[in-house]
């Protein structure tokens, strides 16, 4: 993932998070919604890339042998 949509990605989920929080009147610092946002971002990227791997091994094994 690209450093800068990285980090637009972790600031609006953060804003996100931040404005969910206070429109339910719970108490969120504004660090944690970062630190939770860069926690999800973290866990995406390797999602993304675990099934993409995955993807490939699959692809690999059900592609027939060229003779």
């Amino acid at each position: 993932m690209h450093p800068v949509r990285l980090c637009a990605t972790v600031l609006g989920l953060s804003t996100i998070m931040f404005l969910f929080h206070a429109a339910e009147n719970t108490l969120l610092a504004p660090s944690r919604a970062i630190i939770a946002s860069a926690i999800d971002a973290v866990i995406w990227t390797c999602t993304i890339a675990i099934l993409a791997r995955t993807d490939r091994i699959f692809a690999r094994v059900f592609t027939p042998l060229e003779r």
